[in-house]
């Protein structure tokens, strides 16, 4: 499902946030897509969602893909370069100096 969610995303400009477009993408992996459908909407279910998006509120992953460094109990988010990954060394090296 995990291979099926980005590759509707990357290739096929699907909403993954939309649970019709889980929905289908279960019905084309040849899973039930009712019962997929039922689980999705079961509170236990949304209960972990909520936590999830909490925590990437709290490491500060606001998109995706994010990068957050941590160490301990201090986390940072990075600033992420698509075109190049020297500022994001740049910074981890920071943080890692500043963590010595």
């Amino acid at each position: 499902m995990v291979l099926a969610i980005q590759q509707a995303y990357y290739l096929r400009a699907m909403n993954p946030s939309d649970d019709e477009t889980l929905i289908r993408l279960a019905d084309e992996l040849a899973l039930d897509g009712r019962r997929f459908a039922v689980d999705l909407a079961h509170p236990v279910t949304q209960a972990e969602l909520g936590r999830q998006m909490a925590l990437a509120r709290r490491l500060g992953a606001d998109s995706f893909p994010s990068l957050v460094y941590r160490h301990g109990d201090v986390t940072q988010p990075l600033d992420v370069d698509y075109l190049s990954a020297e500022s994001t060394l740049a910074q981890l090296a920071v943080l890692r100096d500043a963590d010595h």
